[in-house]
């Protein structure tokens, strides 16, 4: 989060405003399918031992209406070539540990993380986690898909979400956390907080 060459100070995101790579580099937030609410971004000095910076989101337009596909999301999307050396869809496929760092001021209820392919068929992968009012490490074990495809290429090949609200009104909201991938839409899982309902 220390690299934001596109904007400074804090900015308000929602659906077909702001979105996309906004602030910090390579990092995007989805409004998905035309999602009510806002989040207002800021790039923040606020960050774990050993980082320089974070980036901080506040609900400032709260909305609990979800209908079909209907999410909020940050998300980053890798290109095929640069995580191709996972050789997913063959037989030498590898399992990869997804870490990172949070704090929630007053959202303390679950969030998704999600990831997909975005070559081939798109496969799913998503677990829960809720963020305490400290910083602290979480880590996601994903394991290897022999199944999914990724091309060598520069375009989007893998996608990693964190995805911050999701309703009953949405589909795609899976029971629990996944065991194996999926071929089956992940929008976010029945756990899943609201964080734009305040």
């Amino acid at each position: 989060m220390d690299v934001a060459q596109r904007k400074s100070g804090a900015f308000t995101v929602s659906n077909g405003t702001n979105e996309g790579y906004s602030i910090v580099d390579r990092w995007a937030l989805n409004f998905n399918n035309g999602q009510a609410g806002a989040i207002t971004f800021e790039h923040s000095t606020d960050a774990p031992h050993g980082f320089g910076r974070s980036m901080k989101m506040q609900c400032s337009t709260a909305t609990t209406t979800f209908t079909t596909h209907h999410y909020a999301e940050f998300r980053q999307r890798i290109e095929g070539q640069n995580i191709h050396h996972i050789a997913y869809g063959t037989s030498s496929a590898k399992q990869m540990t997804l870490s990172w760092y949070m704090k929630a001021v007053s959202h303390n209820n679950p969030i998704c993380v999600r990831v997909r392919t975005l070559d081939g068929t798109m496969e799913y992968y998503a677990k829960s986690y809720t963020p305490t009012t400290d910083w602290a490490r979480y880590t996601c074990t994903i394991p290897a898909s022999t199944s999914a495809t990724i091309d060598n290429d520069n375009g989007a090949g893998f996608e990693v979400s964190f995805v911050l609200a999701v309703g009953s009104g949405s589909t795609g909201i899976q029971t629990g956390d996944s065991t194996s991938w999926t071929t089956t839409r992940i929008n976010g899982l029945n756990d899943t907080a609201n964080f734009l309902d305040s």
